[in-house]
């Protein structure tokens, strides 16, 4: 073992010694290198670059008094020598480095999985990607290329770039233009899944207004399988009702771990599978078999009937959803059909506001609150919350 410490601090020795016998010179030299590929955790830190797109400037940029300068090796380093200087990289570096080929690329996912993570906010006008690592947050924005404003635009600053085959265009390191800054940022985020790992998005949030969206959103799901902690799809166009097959096969497609929220206006959602989440909010409505299949601590969903609703109490009744905490649903509010069969402890009625509550074989209770007729969505409708009482601490008095 002392051996093995031995050879570990000869290799870092060497590694640093190396580092500074190349900055010696530099100076010597009289300026450091203009390709900050050679080796960029060498470099001083400068206005965060997102992903590291600075490859223009040095392919663009030319100083005739600058001498040609001796690439560093980076990866003939000892395995070693090699992990610890990727893990002193910024996030925005190891991802340019494995832009460069097909081995770097695979280098660096070897060395850098799971060293940073990520959050993906996306439309058809602009999307953000957020990275957060050990030693640096960075940020990557995706513009629509003809809603930018072309006076932001310089023809010495606008290039592109090819990334795994595909030519990007590109304003500024910290901006990049597409067509469709959804795709874009599907495309970004992709590249991260390969390099860092399938959990390195911890949050997505897309705001989507056609159909089209949404089946980019599907296949990129069943490409690179991520495993999420917080995923979110909002419907801009509510006069639009979006095909309920394709709200299902969305939510198969899914992985998440946490939150999840669908606001996404169809005729029904049919879930055929368990989801094991904290919070989970649907616009459409769910049948009975649904609603079983969750198994959340709060749930909010477009809509169910008085009856199946029932059914649902008779299952918390007999021990049923035992991590329920809350459900909120819009409902049309059939009493006979709601109350069939549920023992209730009391009920009082206030007009458009009625309460009871019931309590189920192991003893926990909860209070069912029916609001009807509250005006939202430009109709009337009616409103039902289930709640489980928290037990309250007992108070030993001395």
């Amino acid at each position: 073992m002392e051996i093995v410490r031995i050879n570990i601090f000869y290799l870092e020795s060497a590694f640093f010694l190396c580092k500074l016998r190349l900055i010696y010179n530099q100076l010597r030299r009289g300026s450091f290198p203009s390709q900050r590929h050679s080796l960029p955790f060498l470099t001083e830190p400068s206005p965060p670059l997102s992903f590291a797109l600075y490859s223009h400037r040095s392919s663009s940029y030319s100083d005739s008094r600058t001498p040609s300068k001796m690439p560093f090796p980076l990866f003939k380093l000892p395995y070693l020598a090699l992990r610890n200087a990727v893990l002193q990289m910024k996030v925005y570096e190891m991802v340019d480095i494995s832009f460069c080929s097909q081995k770097s690329q695979r280098i660096m996912s070897n060395l850098a999985r799971k060293q940073c993570h990520a959050t993906v906010r996306a439309n058809m006008y602009m999307s953000f990607i957020d990275l957060f690592g050990r030693n640096l947050n960075d940020s990557l924005s995706i513009f629509n290329t003809t809603d930018f404003e072309p006076w932001h635009i310089a023809s010495d600053t606008k290039h592109t770039r090819t990334i795994n085959g595909v030519e990007v265009p590109f304003f500024s390191p910290q901006v990049s233009l597409w067509e469709n800054p959804l795709e874009g940022c599907l495309f970004f985020a992709g590249h991260l899944i390969t390099l860092f790992g399938n959990e390195v998005i911890e949050k997505m949030q897309f705001r989507v207004k056609t159909e089209n969206e949404l089946v980019l959103i599907k296949y990129w799901l069943q490409k690179f399988k991520p495993t999420i902690k917080s995923f979110e799809v909002i419907w801009e166009d509510e006069s639009v009702r979006v095909q309920s097959k394709l709200v299902e096969s969305l939510m198969q497609k899914l992985n998440v771990t946490e939150s999840l929220r669908m606001l996404i206006p169809s005729t029904s959602c049919i879930i055929t599978r368990k989801l094991q989440l904290k919070y989970i909010e649907l616009q459409s409505r769910c049948t009975l078999n649904s609603l079983l299949n969750i198994d959340s601590e709060a749930i909010r969903i477009g809509g169910i009937s008085s009856l199946d609703f029932n059914k649902f109490l008779l299952n918390w009744k007999n021990g049923g959803s035992r991590n329920l905490k809350t459900i909120v649903a819009k409902f049309k509010l059939e009493w006979a059909a709601l109350t069939n069969g549920v023992p209730r402890k009391w009920f009082r009625d206030y007009q458009t506001d009625m309460h009871f509550s019931m309590e189920n074989i192991n003893g926990v209770k909860a209070t069912i609150r029916i609001i009807t007729g509250y005006y939202a969505q430009g109709r009337y409708q009616d409103k039902i919350q289930f709640e489980v009482q928290q037990e309250q601490p007992e108070v030993i008095v001395l």
